[in-house]
């Protein structure tokens, strides 16, 4: 697999092997209002509204900028789940097809699988992204560029394929550009991992270089 000017795997959630996939919480579980009868003569106090998906998921998107670890964590795999739902049963299994090709590094047919899944659901964000870390783990890094750049005129708010954007600039020694990438990336999440590390690791570089 290519790496990161520091060796690291291309990482962050945006990674085939990073994402939580666990099932995203039911809307049902969302807390309600005491539905018992009140006592005579007192007013019964309304239900709680429930938030609807898009509420919830702008809701993540705020979370991401908590200071509790425990809080911007659970934000942010809302938020991953909320990127691989496509909408279509086919298209989540092209997806999920290029993950287990990807699971046994069949690049070829994550590649095949990927395109397909990206020609047919064009404006789906997350296929365009997939498709890109693969290119990237084939060193493929023109078309890695190219899918990511794709994933966010789609969904302007990725911060993983900023990220990632950040970590292949880095690769080719463009700082301001991997600079600028990785800030794109915590100005939406503050706490994401990757580009934290790789705005302190380009600071220290450049503290590093004679004036």
């Amino acid at each position: 697999a290519a790496a990161s000017p520091s060796g690291a795997q291309m990482e962050g959630p945006g990674d085939w092997d990073a994402p939580s996939l666990e099932a995203p919480a039911s809307p049902d579980a969302a807390p309600r209002a005491d539905t018992a009868d009140p006592p005579p003569g007192t007013a019964q106090a309304p239900e709680a509204r429930r938030l609807s998906a898009a509420e919830e998921l702008e809701l993540a998107y705020e979370n991401l900028r908590s200071d509790e670890p425990a809080v911007w964590r659970a934000a942010e795999r809302r938020i991953t789940r909320a990127w691989l739902k496509s909408g279509s049963d086919s298209m989540d299994l092209l997806m999920e097809r290029g993950r287990m090709a990807v699971e046994r590094e069949n690049w070829e047919a994550a590649i095949d699988h990927l395109t397909d899944l990206v020609n047919l659901a064009p404006d789906y964000a997350e296929g365009w992204n997939a498709r890109a870390n693969v290119f990237f783990k084939q060193d493929k890094i023109g078309a890695a560029l190219a899918d990511l750049a794709e994933t966010i005129a789609r969904d302007p708010r990725h911060f993983n394929a900023f990220a990632s954007l950040g970590v292949i600039f880095e690769r080719l020694d463009d700082a301001p550009r991997a600079l600028a990438a990785y800030r794109a990336a915590l100005e939406i999440h503050p706490n994401q991992e990757t580009a934290q590390k790789g705005v302190a690791r380009l600071a220290a570089t450049a503290e590093g270089r004679p004036t």
